[in-house]
């Protein structure tokens, strides 16, 4: 990425705060209208399962999806839900939920041409609907090569830059979010997507939503999706590091400090513990939301009904720390080990959120 100064974006924009989840396109209206009894005001809706554009050549778009999309935006707009537009998944990545530096998205800048296609008929179609959508979310997760000096087709800076130029050529009015890069910096060394702030170089735009996800500590957060073992406990040691509530505000520091230099207005996009976390995971997630909140942050919990191991309603249901019917599978659903003893958890993961939503609603 371009190493230029980042010039701190305008200090009149207001957005939020918002509360709320991620929730996928294949989501009902039933869906929404129960989301919107639980107090939350936004779902940030993601593609990775009906992308909007093909992700093989020709690369069409999906017009199916983009149907949905407009099914999705009247419904949210009748149970006054706002929506952030997730497109999670783009052509030149390998997986549906995340980049990886070694996509092809890095390597040739033609993806970069697809994906500027998209959020150009994105802006031009869905401008006006300001009612509902609060925020266009350029790229999930993006995964660069490098963090710093990179060139071409890697510079995740020069990508969105350009991204936000299309947009704004269409649709002067709808907040824009970018999210922080994991990858290595000059020296090697690997970058979270927390530390990864720090590589951005926003342009003067006004309406610009920065966007990090938190998963730290990702073997405490992630235990038992894909082959990442069970067992780690919160607050306790996690990779020979002590993890409390103390430490999460530690882990956040590097947001809050870019936060307050460049007068940005932060939104975390994603965040969530597993259901095989249990109650030490009910915990965690509400240690979070403690310092979100008392930084002003807007923030979506992940996820809505669209994978069992991350539903709040499916992680209430448990007593017992769940075994997913197939463990390398993120939208498996869980399952109670039979004879368990039960224990119950002082606060569900569905009631934490909507305490949220009720002592913050607006």
């Amino acid at each position: 990425m371009s190493t230029a100064a980042a010039a701190a974006p305008a200090t009149d924009f207001n957005w939020g705060p918002y509360r709320g989840m991620t929730a996928s396109v294949k989501m009902s209206e039933q869906d929404i209208a129960d989301f919107s009894k639980t107090g939350g005001t936004l779902l940030r809706v993601g593609f990775s399962q009906q992308p909007l554009m093909n992700k093989q050549p020709p690369y069409d778009f999906n017009e199916d999806a983009f149907a949905r999309l407009n099914q999705i935006i009247g419904w949210c707009r009748a149970y006054h839900i706002k929506i952030i537009i997730d497109p999670h998944t783009t052509p030149g990545t390998k997986r549906d939920t995340t980049t990886l530096p070694n996509d092809l998205l890095w390597q040739d800048a033609r993806y970069h041409d697809l994906l500027n296609r998209l959020w150009e008929r994105i802006a031009t179609e869905l401008k006006g609907n300001n009612d509902v959508i609060v925020g266009y979310d350029l790229l999930n997760e993006p995964a660069a090569k490098k963090l710093f000096e990179a060139e071409g087709a890697a510079d995740y800076n020069r990508l969105y830059t350009r991204l936000i130029a299309t947009i704004r050529a269409h649709d002067p009015d709808t907040p824009i979010i970018i999210e922080p890069a994991v990858g290595r910096d000059t020296n090697g060394k690997w970058i979270n997507r927390i530390d990864g702030i720090r590589a951005l170089s926003l342009p003067t735009e006004r309406k610009i939503i920065v966007s990090p996800h938190v998963y730290e500590p990702h073997n405490f957060t992630h235990q038992g999706v894909r082959d990442i073992q069970t067992g780690a406990h919160y607050p306790g040691m996690i990779d020979g590091q002590y993890w409390d509530k103390a430490a999460l505000r530690q882990a956040l520091a590097p947001i809050r400090d870019w936060q307050l230099a460049q007068h940005a207005v932060i939104y975390i996009g994603e965040f969530s513990a597993s259901a095989y976390s249990g109650e030490d995971g009910n915990r965690y997630v509400q240690d979070l939301i403690d310092i979100f909140e008392e930084y002003g942050w807007s923030w979506t919990y992940h996820s809505w009904r669209s994978a069992p191991v991350w539903d709040p309603e499916k992680i209430a249901a448990q007593t017992q720390p769940p075994k997913l019917s197939a463990p390398n599978d993120e939208s498996a659903s869980p399952s109670v080990t039979a004879g368990a003893a039960p224990s119950t958890p002082p606060a569900t993961r569905l009631d934490i959120l909507k305490s949220a939503f009720i002592a913050k609603g607006e």
